[in-house]
């Protein structure tokens, strides 16, 4: 069996090679599973000799979020004032 698969190719500089890369987010305790503050490794995948990270990549939903990209359009919501329990 013949397996052909296509390249991946940095859109900035053309190179075919890409290193593992980790993106780390902090969550707050707030918001925490276990109430304490939490830091999440994201891994994805960067140009090995200009660092840019792949369009397939950056076409992923929520990789605006997680790189904190402020160019993300979002509806307003109303603010609720309402205080929220959190119960573990």
């Amino acid at each position: 069996m013949v397996l052909t698969a296509q390249n991946i190719v940095c859109p900035k500089c053309g190179s075919k090679l890409f290193k593992e890369v980790v993106a780390l987010k902090r969550i707050s305790p707030l918001v925490s599973p276990t109430g304490k503050e939490e830091i999440i490794p994201i891994p994805m995948f960067a140009c090995i000799q200009c660092g840019e990270i792949p369009d397939e990549y950056k076409n992923r939903k929520n990789y605006e979020v997680i790189m904190g990209e402020s160019n993300i359009k979002t509806e307003e919501k109303p603010v609720d004032d309402t205080p929220s329990i959190i119960i573990p």
